[in-house]
């Protein structure tokens, strides 16, 4: 437990940037999309209210839910000196684990996705949680900070919305949704990017390879 701690108390200071279209009414970093924290089909979402306990305390012990429990940790950390960055952690099947910053990186919403997918195949993660900056419009006025955390095993997609509020030069995180559905391909965009058959264009492989060659040993590693 103690090296997990430390493992997940290591941070670096890296501003966030923008995700998605720029709300341009309330700041330039953050994306303003609809008040949904899971992309969910109908049936997911019917699913998962008539299932939600059941599939809860199922998934508590999976590793989706581990990791989203894990970042939230190493969010909290590193907002305490004011940092917030978007980052992606994954997990091979053998138990090493590695977390990378991608803030910074000069991809755009498109690439960013893909190199996640990029990654996944290239290390052979079979677990991951990415963690982004949003803006979530309740309505055309109002717009909240939050930090989204999606993630991937196996058997469940997970996702935790923390509401974001600066206070004294820190990042303060608080409990806004939690939800997890059984994996499936309509959950939402970044989920099972684990699982994606899709076809990286052969000029974004080539910069994934250059990217991925700069950071891998930047990145901090641990066997779980």
């Amino acid at each position: 437990m103690k090296k997990l701690l430390n493992f997940f108390l290591a941070g670096r200071t890296i501003n966030g940037d923008a995700r998605w279209t720029v709300a341009k009414s309330f700041s330039d970093r953050l994306c303003l999309r609809r008040y949904q924290v899971v992309n969910a089909t109908a049936g997911n979402i019917e699913m998962a209210k008539e299932q939600g306990t059941k599939i809860t305390d199922e998934a508590s012990g999976d590793l989706a839910s581990g990791l989203i429990a894990e970042f939230v940790v190493w969010f909290q950390n590193l907002g305490a000196k004011g940092i917030l960055p978007r980052a992606f952690t994954g997990v091979t099947n053998d138990g090493k684990q590695a977390v990378i910053v991608l803030t910074g990186l000069p991809l755009d919403h498109i690439q960013r996705r893909e190199f996640l997918i990029w990654l996944c195949r290239n290390e052979g993660f079979v677990a991951y949680a990415y963690g982004t900056h949003v803006g979530i419009a309740k309505d055309t006025s109002t717009v909240t900070e939050c930090l989204d955390i999606y993630a991937s095993s196996n058997r469940y997609d997970a996702s935790k919305t923390l509401r974001i509020e600066e206070q004294d030069g820190t990042i303060q995180f608080f409990d806004q949704h939690h939800a997890v559905l059984p994996t499936n391909h309509g959950n939402g965009i970044f989920f099972g990017l684990q699982r994606s058959d899709e076809i990286i264009p052969s000029n974004n492989d080539r910069l994934f390879r250059e990217l991925w060659a700069e950071l891998k040993s930047n990145c901090m590693w641990r066997q779980r």
